[in-house]
């Protein structure tokens, strides 16, 4: 079950904790400083690539792009310009998708200038290297070409071998079967002579193309290279002010969430729904001894008369036994329990009082009836109902919970009256 916490409550929790609030300010402000001196601001760089368009690979794009972003073309950025680390550049250099045919490079440097040589040597690099690959795949298409070309040309000799013999053979011009079958034996191969001159054509213009894209220098177009950007003016105040009160805004989120899950409960309707038992009367906390010159009130004596007379409701059934449990870190709700079973008539039924310890109960009598003592404010939803749970695993459910309520403790006597007292005859 989660409680609410009020705007009062949350801004309580985060002013008992300012020195946190001040530790995590300056933590902040440090991580901005050591963060602006590590990386301070970067102008930013562009340009944009376009490249053929392939039918057959919508995607080709994305690919492109992870291509540019690749540690090949980071390393012959960094190979290309004296004192460049390419694990620092990884991060100096992003490729994104533009268009279904053009990819937008980024280069990001301590300065204007340093970004325009950055993002001329990216571009440079990413048009060689991928144009290497295309080249590469062309010279790999026209080898496969090759080879597949030559089983096709000994299938035609083969075919023009025979057709020749068919062409001499007396049988072709010869009247019955025998003739028949030899001028159809002859068409099927003229036919399967011309598709296969047909499939050595096209090859061949594979071929032709897959040698000329494999020379081809110019598959990559630079058609933008933008002005660098650089960094804005407030731009190292921001870096620094960022974490200096973000870190602060965590811990204080953090302080009401946790404060949120450590809602003490107070109202009886919050303590009967953790405890699974219902609350049936509220008394006031036993004043701390010795008090001799306090008297309890008529308002605290109705109380603890209804509060009894309720725990022992015969009309919820017999009560053969009494079993009293508190928290045993709680002295007023142990002083209270005491209290309850001195005020318990001669004719009630034995009673035990037990204090839960470590989160643990002895054995319980199942059959007797099981009353709950708990402060108002000194439990959470979460520990009250481990208490009803303690009570369960002992062998007892919970019947009923007396909530004490220290606010409803009786006002002291007034002073007339203790002087009265006091000089009143014994």
């Amino acid at each position: 079950m989660e409680e609410t916490i009020s705007a009062g409550a949350a801004w309580a929790a985060v002013r008992r904790r300012l020195r946190w609030l001040s530790v995590a300010a300056v933590a902040g402000l440090l991580f901005g400083l050591a963060w602006n001196a590590v990386r301070p601001p970067q102008a930013v760089a562009t340009s944009a690539v376009m490249f053929p368009q392939d039918p057959n690979d919508p995607k080709r794009a994305d690919t492109e792009a992870r291509i540019a972003s690749s540690r090949a073309v980071v390393d012959k950025v960094a190979a290309s310009l004296p004192g460049s680390a390419a694990g620092r550049l990884a991060n100096d250099l992003t490729a994104a998708k533009l268009t279904h045919d053009v990819v937008r490079l980024t280069a990001q440097a301590g300065s204007t200038d340093g970004a325009r040589k950055l993002i001329a040597a990216y571009t440079a690099a990413y048009i060689d290297y991928s144009g290497g690959l295309q080249r590469q795949s062309a010279t790999d298409q026209a080898a496969s070409l090759t080879r597949q070309l030559a089983p096709v040309n000994a299938q035609l000799a083969a075919v023009a071998d025979r057709l020749n013999q068919i062409d001499t053979d007396p049988r072709v011009n010869a009247t019955g079967p025998l003739g028949e079958a030899a001028r159809v034996e002859q068409v099927d191969l003229q036919k399967s002579q011309e598709r296969l001159g047909q499939d050595i054509t096209d090859l061949q213009d594979k071929i032709a193309a897959a040698q000329v894209a494999s020379g081809r220098q110019d598959w990559f177009t630079p058609i933008d290279q933008s002005t660098p950007i650089p960094p804005g003016r407030f731009a190292t105040a921001r870096r620094i002010l960022a974490p200096t009160l973000l870190a602060p805004l965590l811990v204080a989120l953090g302080l009401v969430l946790a404060r949120r899950r450590d809602v003490r409960l107070y109202e009886p309707a919050q303590v009967a729904r953790a405890a699974g038992a219902p609350v049936p009367a509220t008394v006031p906390a036993p004043a701390p001894a010795p008090a001799p010159d306090r008297i309890p009130t008529d308002a605290e004596e109705i109380r603890w008369r209804r509060a009894v007379s309720r725990l022992l409701d015969a009309q919820a059934g017999p009560v053969p036994a009494l079993t009293v449990v508190h928290p045993g870190g709680d002295p007023v709700a142990a002083a209270t329990a005491g209290k309850l079973i001195g005020r318990l008539p001669v004719s009630a039924p034995p009673v035990r009082q037990v204090a839960a310890l470590g989160g643990t109960l002895p054995d319980l009598d199942p059959a007797a009836r099981l009353v709950l003592v708990v402060t108002a404010g000194t439990m959470t939803a979460a520990a009250l109902h481990q208490l009803a749970g303690a009570c369960h695993d002992a062998g007892a459910a919970p019947h009923a919970v007396l909530l004490v309520t220290p606010e409803l403790a009786a006002a002291p006597r007034p002073a007339r009256l203790r002087r009265a007292s006091v000089g009143a005859p014994a």
